[in-house]
């Protein structure tokens, strides 16, 4: 049973150190190659799902064993771990993706699906303009806007703009831009719809803070001492 426990530990911290660097190097490849395509190259690729569930299983797997040893700050931090794991597999379960094709000035409502359904937007989105911001003096691509406007009941309902690190959120759905026309009279837009992921994830995230709180207020704890100590030397 102890070398059982030793293996669920063992799996669960390497596999979140290597979620850890993995999601660092994402953030920065984000940076020079926009959101759509770490989007698709690692948080949809299998092998980052599998990677995550590995995570999930074994982190969960190791808290239940160790559950009569935690204190209740400690327990909050390792609940809301896999609270947050659990948002992430909603989102690839029920979440959807598409790639939305905008030509100027066309309102347009249905999505070109990556899997078998087609996603129809319950709004219309309709590209007001296209534009490619080139650093000063040069010609040299620094980032790409597509200015939109939202159409619901045939009134304008709100506009915004989408560029290789912006996301336009509006109920539920996010946009990001993904790929353009040679023309610079279209632009294609990543879809992502996640009821119910994100909203789990946030809370995990709540718990996090609570948790790390109840950790820091936590009395007899290391920063309380460490505080009282300061006090005194002052």
């Amino acid at each position: 049973m102890e070398k059982f426990e030793k293996f669920s530990r063992l799996s669960a911290f390497v596999s979140l150190g290597l979620l850890l660097v993995v999601m660092a190097a994402a953030t920065a490849v984000e940076r020079w190659a926009g959101t759509a395509a770490v989007q698709g190259g690692v948080y949809g690729a299998p092998w980052f799902v599998a990677l995550w569930a590995w995570c999930a299983v074994w982190s969960a797997v190791y808290v239940w064993q160790v559950r009569r040893r935690l204190h209740g700050a400690a327990l909050l931090l390792h609940a809301a771990w896999l609270l947050i794991l659990a948002g992430a597999g909603l989102t690839h379960v029920t979440g959807r993706r598409a790639m939305l094709h905008l030509r100027a000035g066309r309102p347009q409502t249905v999505c070109t699906p990556e899997g078998a359904d087609t996603l129809r937007l319950p709004f219309a989105i309709k590209l007001e303009r296209f534009d490619v911001v080139y650093y000063p003096g040069t010609d040299a691509p620094m980032d790409y806007v597509s200015r939109l406007t939202v159409y619901e009941q045939g009134r304008t309902a709100l506009g915004g703009e989408v560029a290789m690190n912006r996301v336009f959120r509006y109920r539920g759905y996010r946009f990001y831009q993904s790929g353009y026309d040679a023309d610079g009279l279209g632009t294609v837009l990543q879809v992502s719809h996640d009821p119910w992921g994100i909203g789990v994830s946030y809370a995990g995230y709540g718990m996090l803070f609570l948790g790390w709180l109840m950790v820091l207020a936590r009395r007899g704890g290391r920063f309380r001492r460490l505080c009282a100590a300061a006090a005194c030397c002052c």
